[in-house]
């Protein structure tokens, strides 16, 4: 369904929209929902088809998506929405596949900031460095 869905938000993006984010673009999204939600159901409401456009923008290379969806469900994905950059969306979807982390620990960690101190600390430490 990730894939599916990846597909969906980038067609939208690409064909309906031709990628241009006008205020207009709201109620087309309103418009392509309501056909695809009488066609294929629910899962096509438009709360869920704006957030198909957000994961096409947020992840814009399926190279990357591809091997993530064997890992991550749809609601990891949501989880990683909030997430202002690509960097931390990608370093948290790392993390919950190395730690095998659930779908709470993974929001624990984005409330946590877990990326943000990581970062941080990188920071500070290479700064500390001598030349």
């Amino acid at each position: 369904m990730t894939i599916l869905f990846w597909h969906v938000g980038k067609r939208i993006q690409d064909e309906v929209l031709e990628n241009e984010c006008a205020e207009y673009g709201k109620q087309i999204i309103t418009t392509v929902s309501a056909q695809l939600e009488a066609k294929y159901g629910r899962n096509f409401n438009v709360r869920n088809v704006r957030r198909m456009v957000q994961f096409s923008l947020d992840f814009n290379d399926f190279g990357i998506v591809s091997p993530l969806d064997t890992q991550l469900s749809w609601s990891h994905f949501i989880e990683l929405f909030s997430l202002k950059t690509k960097e931390a969306k990608l370093y948290y979807a790392q993390h919950f596949i190395e730690q095998n982390w659930g779908k709470r620990e993974l929001r624990n960690q984005i409330q946590r900031k877990a990326f943000e101190r990581t970062e941080l600390a990188n920071l500070q430490f290479s700064n500390a460095q001598p030349e």
